[in-house]
């Protein structure tokens, strides 16, 4: 899984929080069903009921149900609001959502086993930095509220939200230079050469941009000559306005670059390559082992994921997505009904 991607996903939830937010309302939820949740309320369960285990780290019902009501609204974005809704062939639309709700709290659940295997726990800086995050709506109050809008506690903000700190000591476990679990130059070596990894240069322009071609091969042919290529490059890239830096290509499949990539020797040059509109001109560099060493780290997450030990209980197969959703759709828009009319 990429890192942003990640990011991304744990973002979920200030991104519902947030488009709920209406600056001034207060006192917005009644006392008619006491302290409980619009999760709890939609789903009729306890938010602190476990409906499965991933590697003997809990998944509530209140973890699940949230990421089960923002796959949902992930599916509105094409139209989709009635989960009762067939999306495939023999496929309806709340068990798409149930899919993916259930692939996501996996993926979360053996990343915090992960992190306690290894002993990973938050920082004062990471503890100060979720604080921030909730100051950041205004206030003790303000947050309060965004989180009866959008039904959820604290507990469940607080484990969304320090999922990517988790992420990140992880990652420099496994990634750090001095990290405890970062393979060895020799091994990093290894798996670029399983994985065909080569880093290099790539100096890039429109093919269709007048004297393209000329200015490429004068590149190359200076590249070629010089004996800092590093300056070169980034000189060249700045007159082009592409990234100069060294990129890591996996060279897996065949392409014009990636075959250029492999033709050539430590601190080669290419030719001008012609691929996907663009001209390219490769020097291809030294390994660069932090980009291996994260390939590693992915993977290793990657297998723990697809290999977690997960054990459903019984609750989880009676919950009615499609029921659940339309009536925690339902209360939130009562909920923004009341604060208009207020």
């Amino acid at each position: 899984m990429k890192k942003e991607t990640f990011n991304l996903v744990l973002r979920a939830l200030i991104g519902v929080a947030a488009s709920l937010i209406i600056v001034g309302a207060m006192g917005l939820i009644t006392e008619a069903q006491g302290n409980k949740t619009f999760v709890e309320q939609a789903s009729g369960l306890k938010g602190t009921e476990v409906v499965m285990t991933v590697d003997g780290e809990a998944v509530t019902a209140e973890e699940y149900l949230y990421m089960t009501a923002y796959a949902a609204q992930s599916l509105s974005y094409y139209g989709i609001t009635d989960l009762n809704t067939e999306v495939g062939e023999g496929m309806m639309a709340a068990d798409f959502v149930a899919q993916q709700a259930k692939e996501q709290v996996i993926a979360s659940a053996a990343l915090r086993a992960w992190a306690k295997e290894q002993g990973v726990t938050l920082t004062e800086e990471d503890l100060a930095a979720l604080q921030a995050q909730k100051d950041a709506y205004g206030g003790a109050a303000a947050f309060q509220q965004t989180l009866k809008m959008v039904g959820v506690t604290e507990a469940l903000f607080d484990s969304l939200m320090t999922q990517e700190m988790l992420h990140t000591h992880l990652y420099e476990i496994y990634c750090g230079k001095d990290g405890a679990q970062r393979p060895s130059e020799a091994d990093l070596e290894s798996l670029a050469g399983e994985h065909k990894l080569v880093s290099a240069y790539m100096l890039s322009v429109d093919a269709a941009a007048e004297g393209a071609k000329e200015k490429m091969e004068d590149y190359a042919a200076r590249l070629a000559e010089a004996e800092n290529t590093a300056e070169l490059v980034a000189a060249f890239a700045e007159e082009l306005q592409c990234d100069g830096a060294v990129q890591t290509f996996d060279c897996c499949h065949s392409s014009p670059v990636n075959d250029a990539l492999l033709a050539l020797e430590m601190n080669g040059v290419s030719g001008v390559v012609e691929a996907e509109g663009g001209l390219h001109v490769l020097v291809r560099t030294a390994l660069d082992l932090d980009t291996v060493a994260y390939v590693n780290f992915s993977e290793v997450y990657n297998h723990r994921v697809s290999n977690a030990v997960v054990e459903e209980k019984s609750v989880l197969e009676k919950i009615d997505v499609a029921a659940f959703y339309a009536k925690y759709t339902q209360l939130q828009q009562n909920a923004v009904a009341a604060m208009t009319q207020g």
